[in-house]
């Protein structure tokens, strides 16, 4: 008797045609790093906003001239109370000139302590835009790898079919090579046909050796769609 493998992978089947591949469980890793990633940019940018926020409270804001500008080192002029003070500001764009204008927020117990007051809400607009796409994506990710495709397994009979090659990817998941295999089987029909799977393994070859053939669940309904169980 033949052991069932655990993972199933969904693609499509035609005759003398390799479709791409994906696995449930690459796509369901890049979707969860994506996740964390967008859900970590959007914390850095509440938090840089509501460090802001906080600091600004108790803070004077007041106009500053551009006195100076060294490459993305930026020097602003203003006064406070009446005295004139010159500080870096730690900020730049490349609109900057000198002689322009820009409001900063400015430390009253220590007058060179300054920040741009409209910074940090570009900041946050752009960490949360960021984060935001990214948990987009790693939703997508997971969704499509979370969908259930072990009821085809359960409405048909597999078909094996012979493990002809494989061919390496452009990709590695946990630092592990990804390889296409290429498969050769008949349909219920006698129709020879190809079908492509993709795996991560160090050892493509000694994965063909153990598995020189691997079940394949050709859906009725719909016969341009299979699924390949691998180990």
């Amino acid at each position: 008797m033949r052991n069932r493998a655990k993972r199933i992978v969904l693609g499509e089947v035609r005759s003398n045609f390799m479709p791409m591949q994906r696995t449930d469980k690459g796509f369901r890793l890049v979707g969860i790093i994506f996740l964390v990633l967008g859900i970590a940019f959007m914390i850095l940018g509440t938090a840089i906003k509501i460090n802001s926020e906080t600091d600004k409270k108790g803070r004077l804001q007041t106009e500053a001239t551009i006195s100076a500008i060294h490459g993305s080192s930026v020097t602003v002029a203003y006064e406070v109370h009446g005295s004139a003070y010159e500080a870096a500001l730690g900020y730049y764009s490349s609109g900057m000139r000198v002689g322009d204008k820009i409001e900063i927020d400015v430390n009253p117990v220590y007058p060179t302590d300054i920040a741009v007051s409209s910074a940090s809400g570009l900041l946050f607009i752009i960490f949360l835009s960021i984060g935001a796409f990214f948990a987009l994506m790693g939703g997508i990710f997971v969704f499509a790898a979370g969908r259930d495709n072990s009821k085809l397994a359960q409405e048909v009979e597999p078909i094996y079919a012979q493990v002809t090659g494989f061919e390496r990817r452009n990709m590695y998941i946990n630092g592990v090579p990804s390889y296409k295999l290429k498969l050769n089987g008949k349909d219920d029909s006698g129709q020879e046909c190809e079908f492509t799977v993709n795996i991560t393994t160090i050892d493509p070859q000694g994965f063909i050796n153990e598995h020189p053939e691997l079940p394949v669940y050709i859906s009725k309904t719909d016969p341009k769609k299979y699924y390949v169980e691998t180990i």
